[in-house]
C-alpha cells in the first residue's frame, strides 16, 4: 500500500519542481511556497484539519472519509514538501543546454524525457520514493484519526491496536519482519537506480 504513495510522490514533486525550475509560469514562487508548506505544520494538526475537511465534503454525499482516498490525499499532502525539494535540486543540475539540443535535433518532449531527463534523475526519483515508502510504513498520526474500521488501515494502525490489545509478541515478530522487509528492499532498490546513475556519470 506504501508503493502507490510513494510512487504519487514522486510524479507530483517532479511535475512542481519542472513548473518551478524550469517554466515561466507566473505563479511559480507560490506553488513552491504552497509545496513546502505541509513541512511546518504538524502531523496530528494536519490529520485534524484534513477530518475537518473530509467530514464538510462528505456533507455533500460524497463519502470521503474512512476511504482510502482520503489516507491517500494526506500522505501526498505531508510528504510533497521533502520530495519537491530534492527535485528542486535534481532538475536544477540539469543544464539547458542538454534539453535545447535535443530540441534541436528534432526531439519531442516526450524522448527529451525519457533520454535526458529520466536518466539523470533517477537516484532523485529513487531517493524520495524509498524516504516515502520508509515514512509512510511507520506513519501512524494521520492514519490513526482518518482511518474508519478495518478496511484503510495501514499497518502502522494495525501494529498500534495489537499493541494495546495486548499481543506484543505478534507485534515484536511483525515489526522485526516489516524491518528486514524494508532493509532489503532499500539495499536493493538503491544498488539498482544509484548504480544506473554512476553508470551514466561514467559514459560522460
Amino acid at each position: 500500500m506504501a508503493c502507490p504513495f510513494a510512487t504519487g510522490v514522486v510524479i507530483i514533486s517532479f511535475l512542481i519542481s519542472i513548473v518551478v525550475v524550469r517554466s515561466n509560469f507566473w505563479g511559480r514562487k507560490v506553488l513552491d511556497q504552497l509545496a513546502f508548506l505541509p513541512h511546518a505544520i504538524p502531523g496530528i494538526v494536519m490529520g485534524l484539519a484534513l477530518l475537518w475537511i473530509f467530514l464538510q465534503v462528505d456533507k455533500l454525499g460524497v463519502g470521503l472519509f474512512g476511504s482510502l482516498t482520503s489516507l491517500i490525499i494526506a500522505f501526498l499532502i505531508g510528504y510533497i514538501s521533502y520530495g519537491t525539494r530534492v527535485m528542486n535540486a535534481a532538475v536544477l543540475q540539469i543544464h539547458k543546454d542538454l534539453e535545447e539540443a535535443a530540441k534541436i535535433s528534432g526531439a519531442p518532449q516526450w524522448r527529451v524525457f525519457l533520454r535526458i531527463f529520466f536518466p539523470l534523475l533517477m537516484p532523485a526519483f529513487i531517493g524520495v520514493w524509498i524516504w516515502t515508502v520508509l515514512h509512510v510504513v511507520r506513519a501512524a498520526g494521520k492514519p490513526l484519526i482518518l482511518t474508519d474500521g478495518a478496511e484503510n488501515e495501514v499497518l502502522a494502525v494495525v501494529i498500534w491496536n495489537m499493541w494495546d490489545e495486548g499481543y506484543t509478541e505478534a507485534v515484536g515478530a511483525i515489526g522485526t519482519m516489516l524491518m528486514l522487509a524494508l532493509l532489503f528492499m532499500t539495499i536493493g532498490i538503491r544498488m539498482l537506480g544509484f548504480g544506473r546513475g554512476a553508470h551514466i556519470q561514467e559514459a560522460k
